[in-house]
């Protein structure tokens, strides 16, 4: 599998010294039941509250991290429509849920940029970085930059009946490299 949830645990796999398999369900319930029964120990991707995981007998491990995100929009133009990195996708999916935006993944962001130029979108969303290299190596003239708040947390979760060791590990090794 690629993408960043694989490339996040499996950074987070070198930081804990074990490496992680990663196994796709249809639906968060079908992941949900796995975890109970056992098939799965760790729930990759938790977005509800903390709530509905005391609800479904989860404990949560916060891995939002602290990405420094951007919009870069044209100056005086507004919309939903998005172009983010197919690497950012899924994260920003998440991140941004209910919140109107029409996704339109790029291949990198200088596709995005293009995009943009092109008129194909209303803005980029990207981190800080990359929106520092777009500025750097395109004349972008009438284009501005906002930082990008996420408000709505996602979480890793174990059962609370899961061997405290393997919470107490992850818990110490997200912190590590958040």
């Amino acid at each position: 599998l690629a993408g960043i949830l694989p490339d996040y645990y499996t950074l987070l796999g070198k930081e804990m010294g074990i490496h992680f398999t990663f196994q796709v369900y249809p639906s968060a319930a079908a992941a949900l039941t796995a975890v109970h029964e056992g098939k799965a120990q760790v729930l990759g991707l938790f977005s509800g509250s903390q709530d509905e995981a005391y609800k479904d007998g989860l404990r949560l491990i916060d891995i939002s991290g602290n990405r420094n995100l951007v919009t870069i929009y044209k100056v005086n133009h507004t919309g939903k429509k998005v172009a983010v990195t197919k690497r950012n996708l899924l994260f920003l999916q998440q991140r941004l849920s209910g919140q109107d935006y029409e996704f339109l993944p790029q291949s990198d962001n200088e596709a995005c940029y293009q995009a943009l130029k092109n008129n194909q979108v209303d803005s980029i969303i990207c981190t800080d970085m990359a929106a520092t290299w777009i500025f750097n190596n395109h004349r972008t003239d009438g284009y501005s930059m906002i930082p990008l708040t996420l408000m709505k947390k996602v979480y890793t979760a174990v059962p609370v009946t899961a061997d405290n060791s393997l919470y107490s590990l992850i818990s110490k090794s997200v912190r590590k490299v958040a």
